[in-house]
């Protein structure tokens, strides 16, 4: 027993020392303006219609820039009270992440991912070249079971948020996402 919790305040001990850094990624986060705010969610409508079920077509198809995509994602952690920022860039399907979290004053979870990902008739392809999480960085010999493990965790929050629509594919371009969704099967035959 002394060994299980010894082992686990070690390893406590472990992730503050390496996983938490005493200073934040630099990350500017895009400003859009009015104009490209009611841009962005006329955009996004089709997508949102289809979600509630409010739409005659049976599939979207979407395009965001880059800047939107930052956009976006840093509004969505700012309104959910996050205290973090993101900076995804995309290049023919390749994204590269950077991630800053405020935890204390004077400790922050910064990550860096670099990985190829892409969705395929509804499959999340996903394979990670480079992750760090504070001043650890993961060995390659590991970063094979996290793309994998990761891959399952967003098929799985892909089909459990909104089983009526389905991502059919996401594709990264330069500087662009493509997103297609469309109402899934099972969602068809109901309302049929």
């Amino acid at each position: 027993m002394l060994a299980v919790v010894g082992g686990f305040i070690g390893g406590l001990l472990w992730i503050d020392k390496n996983c938490f850094v005493s200073t934040p990624l630099v990350i500017s986060v895009p400003k859009l303006d009015l104009y490209q705010q009611a841009q962005l969610t006329s955009q996004l409508l089709p997508l949102k219609n289809l979600i509630e079920g409010k739409s005659k077509k049976k599939r979207v198809k979407i395009k965001l820039s880059e800047e939107q995509t930052n956009w976006l994602v840093n509004r969505l952690l700012e309104r959910e009270r996050l205290d973090a920022q993101v900076k995804l860039t995309f290049d023919s399907g390749r994204a590269r992440v950077r991630f800053t979290k405020k935890i204390t004053d004077k400790k922050f979870l910064n990550i860096l991912l670099s990985s190829s990902f892409t969705i395929e008739n509804g499959d999340v392809q996903l394979g990670i070249d480079q992750l760090q999480i504070g001043d650890f960085i993961f060995p390659p010999t590991l970063l094979g079971q996290i793309s994998y493990l990761l891959e399952r965790y967003i098929d799985q929050q892909l089909s459990s948020k909104n089983p009526s629509v389905k991502i059919e594919t996401l594709e990264l371009k330069k500087d662009k996402i493509i997103i297609e969704a469309q109402k899934s099967e099972s969602h068809l035959s109901k309302n049929q």
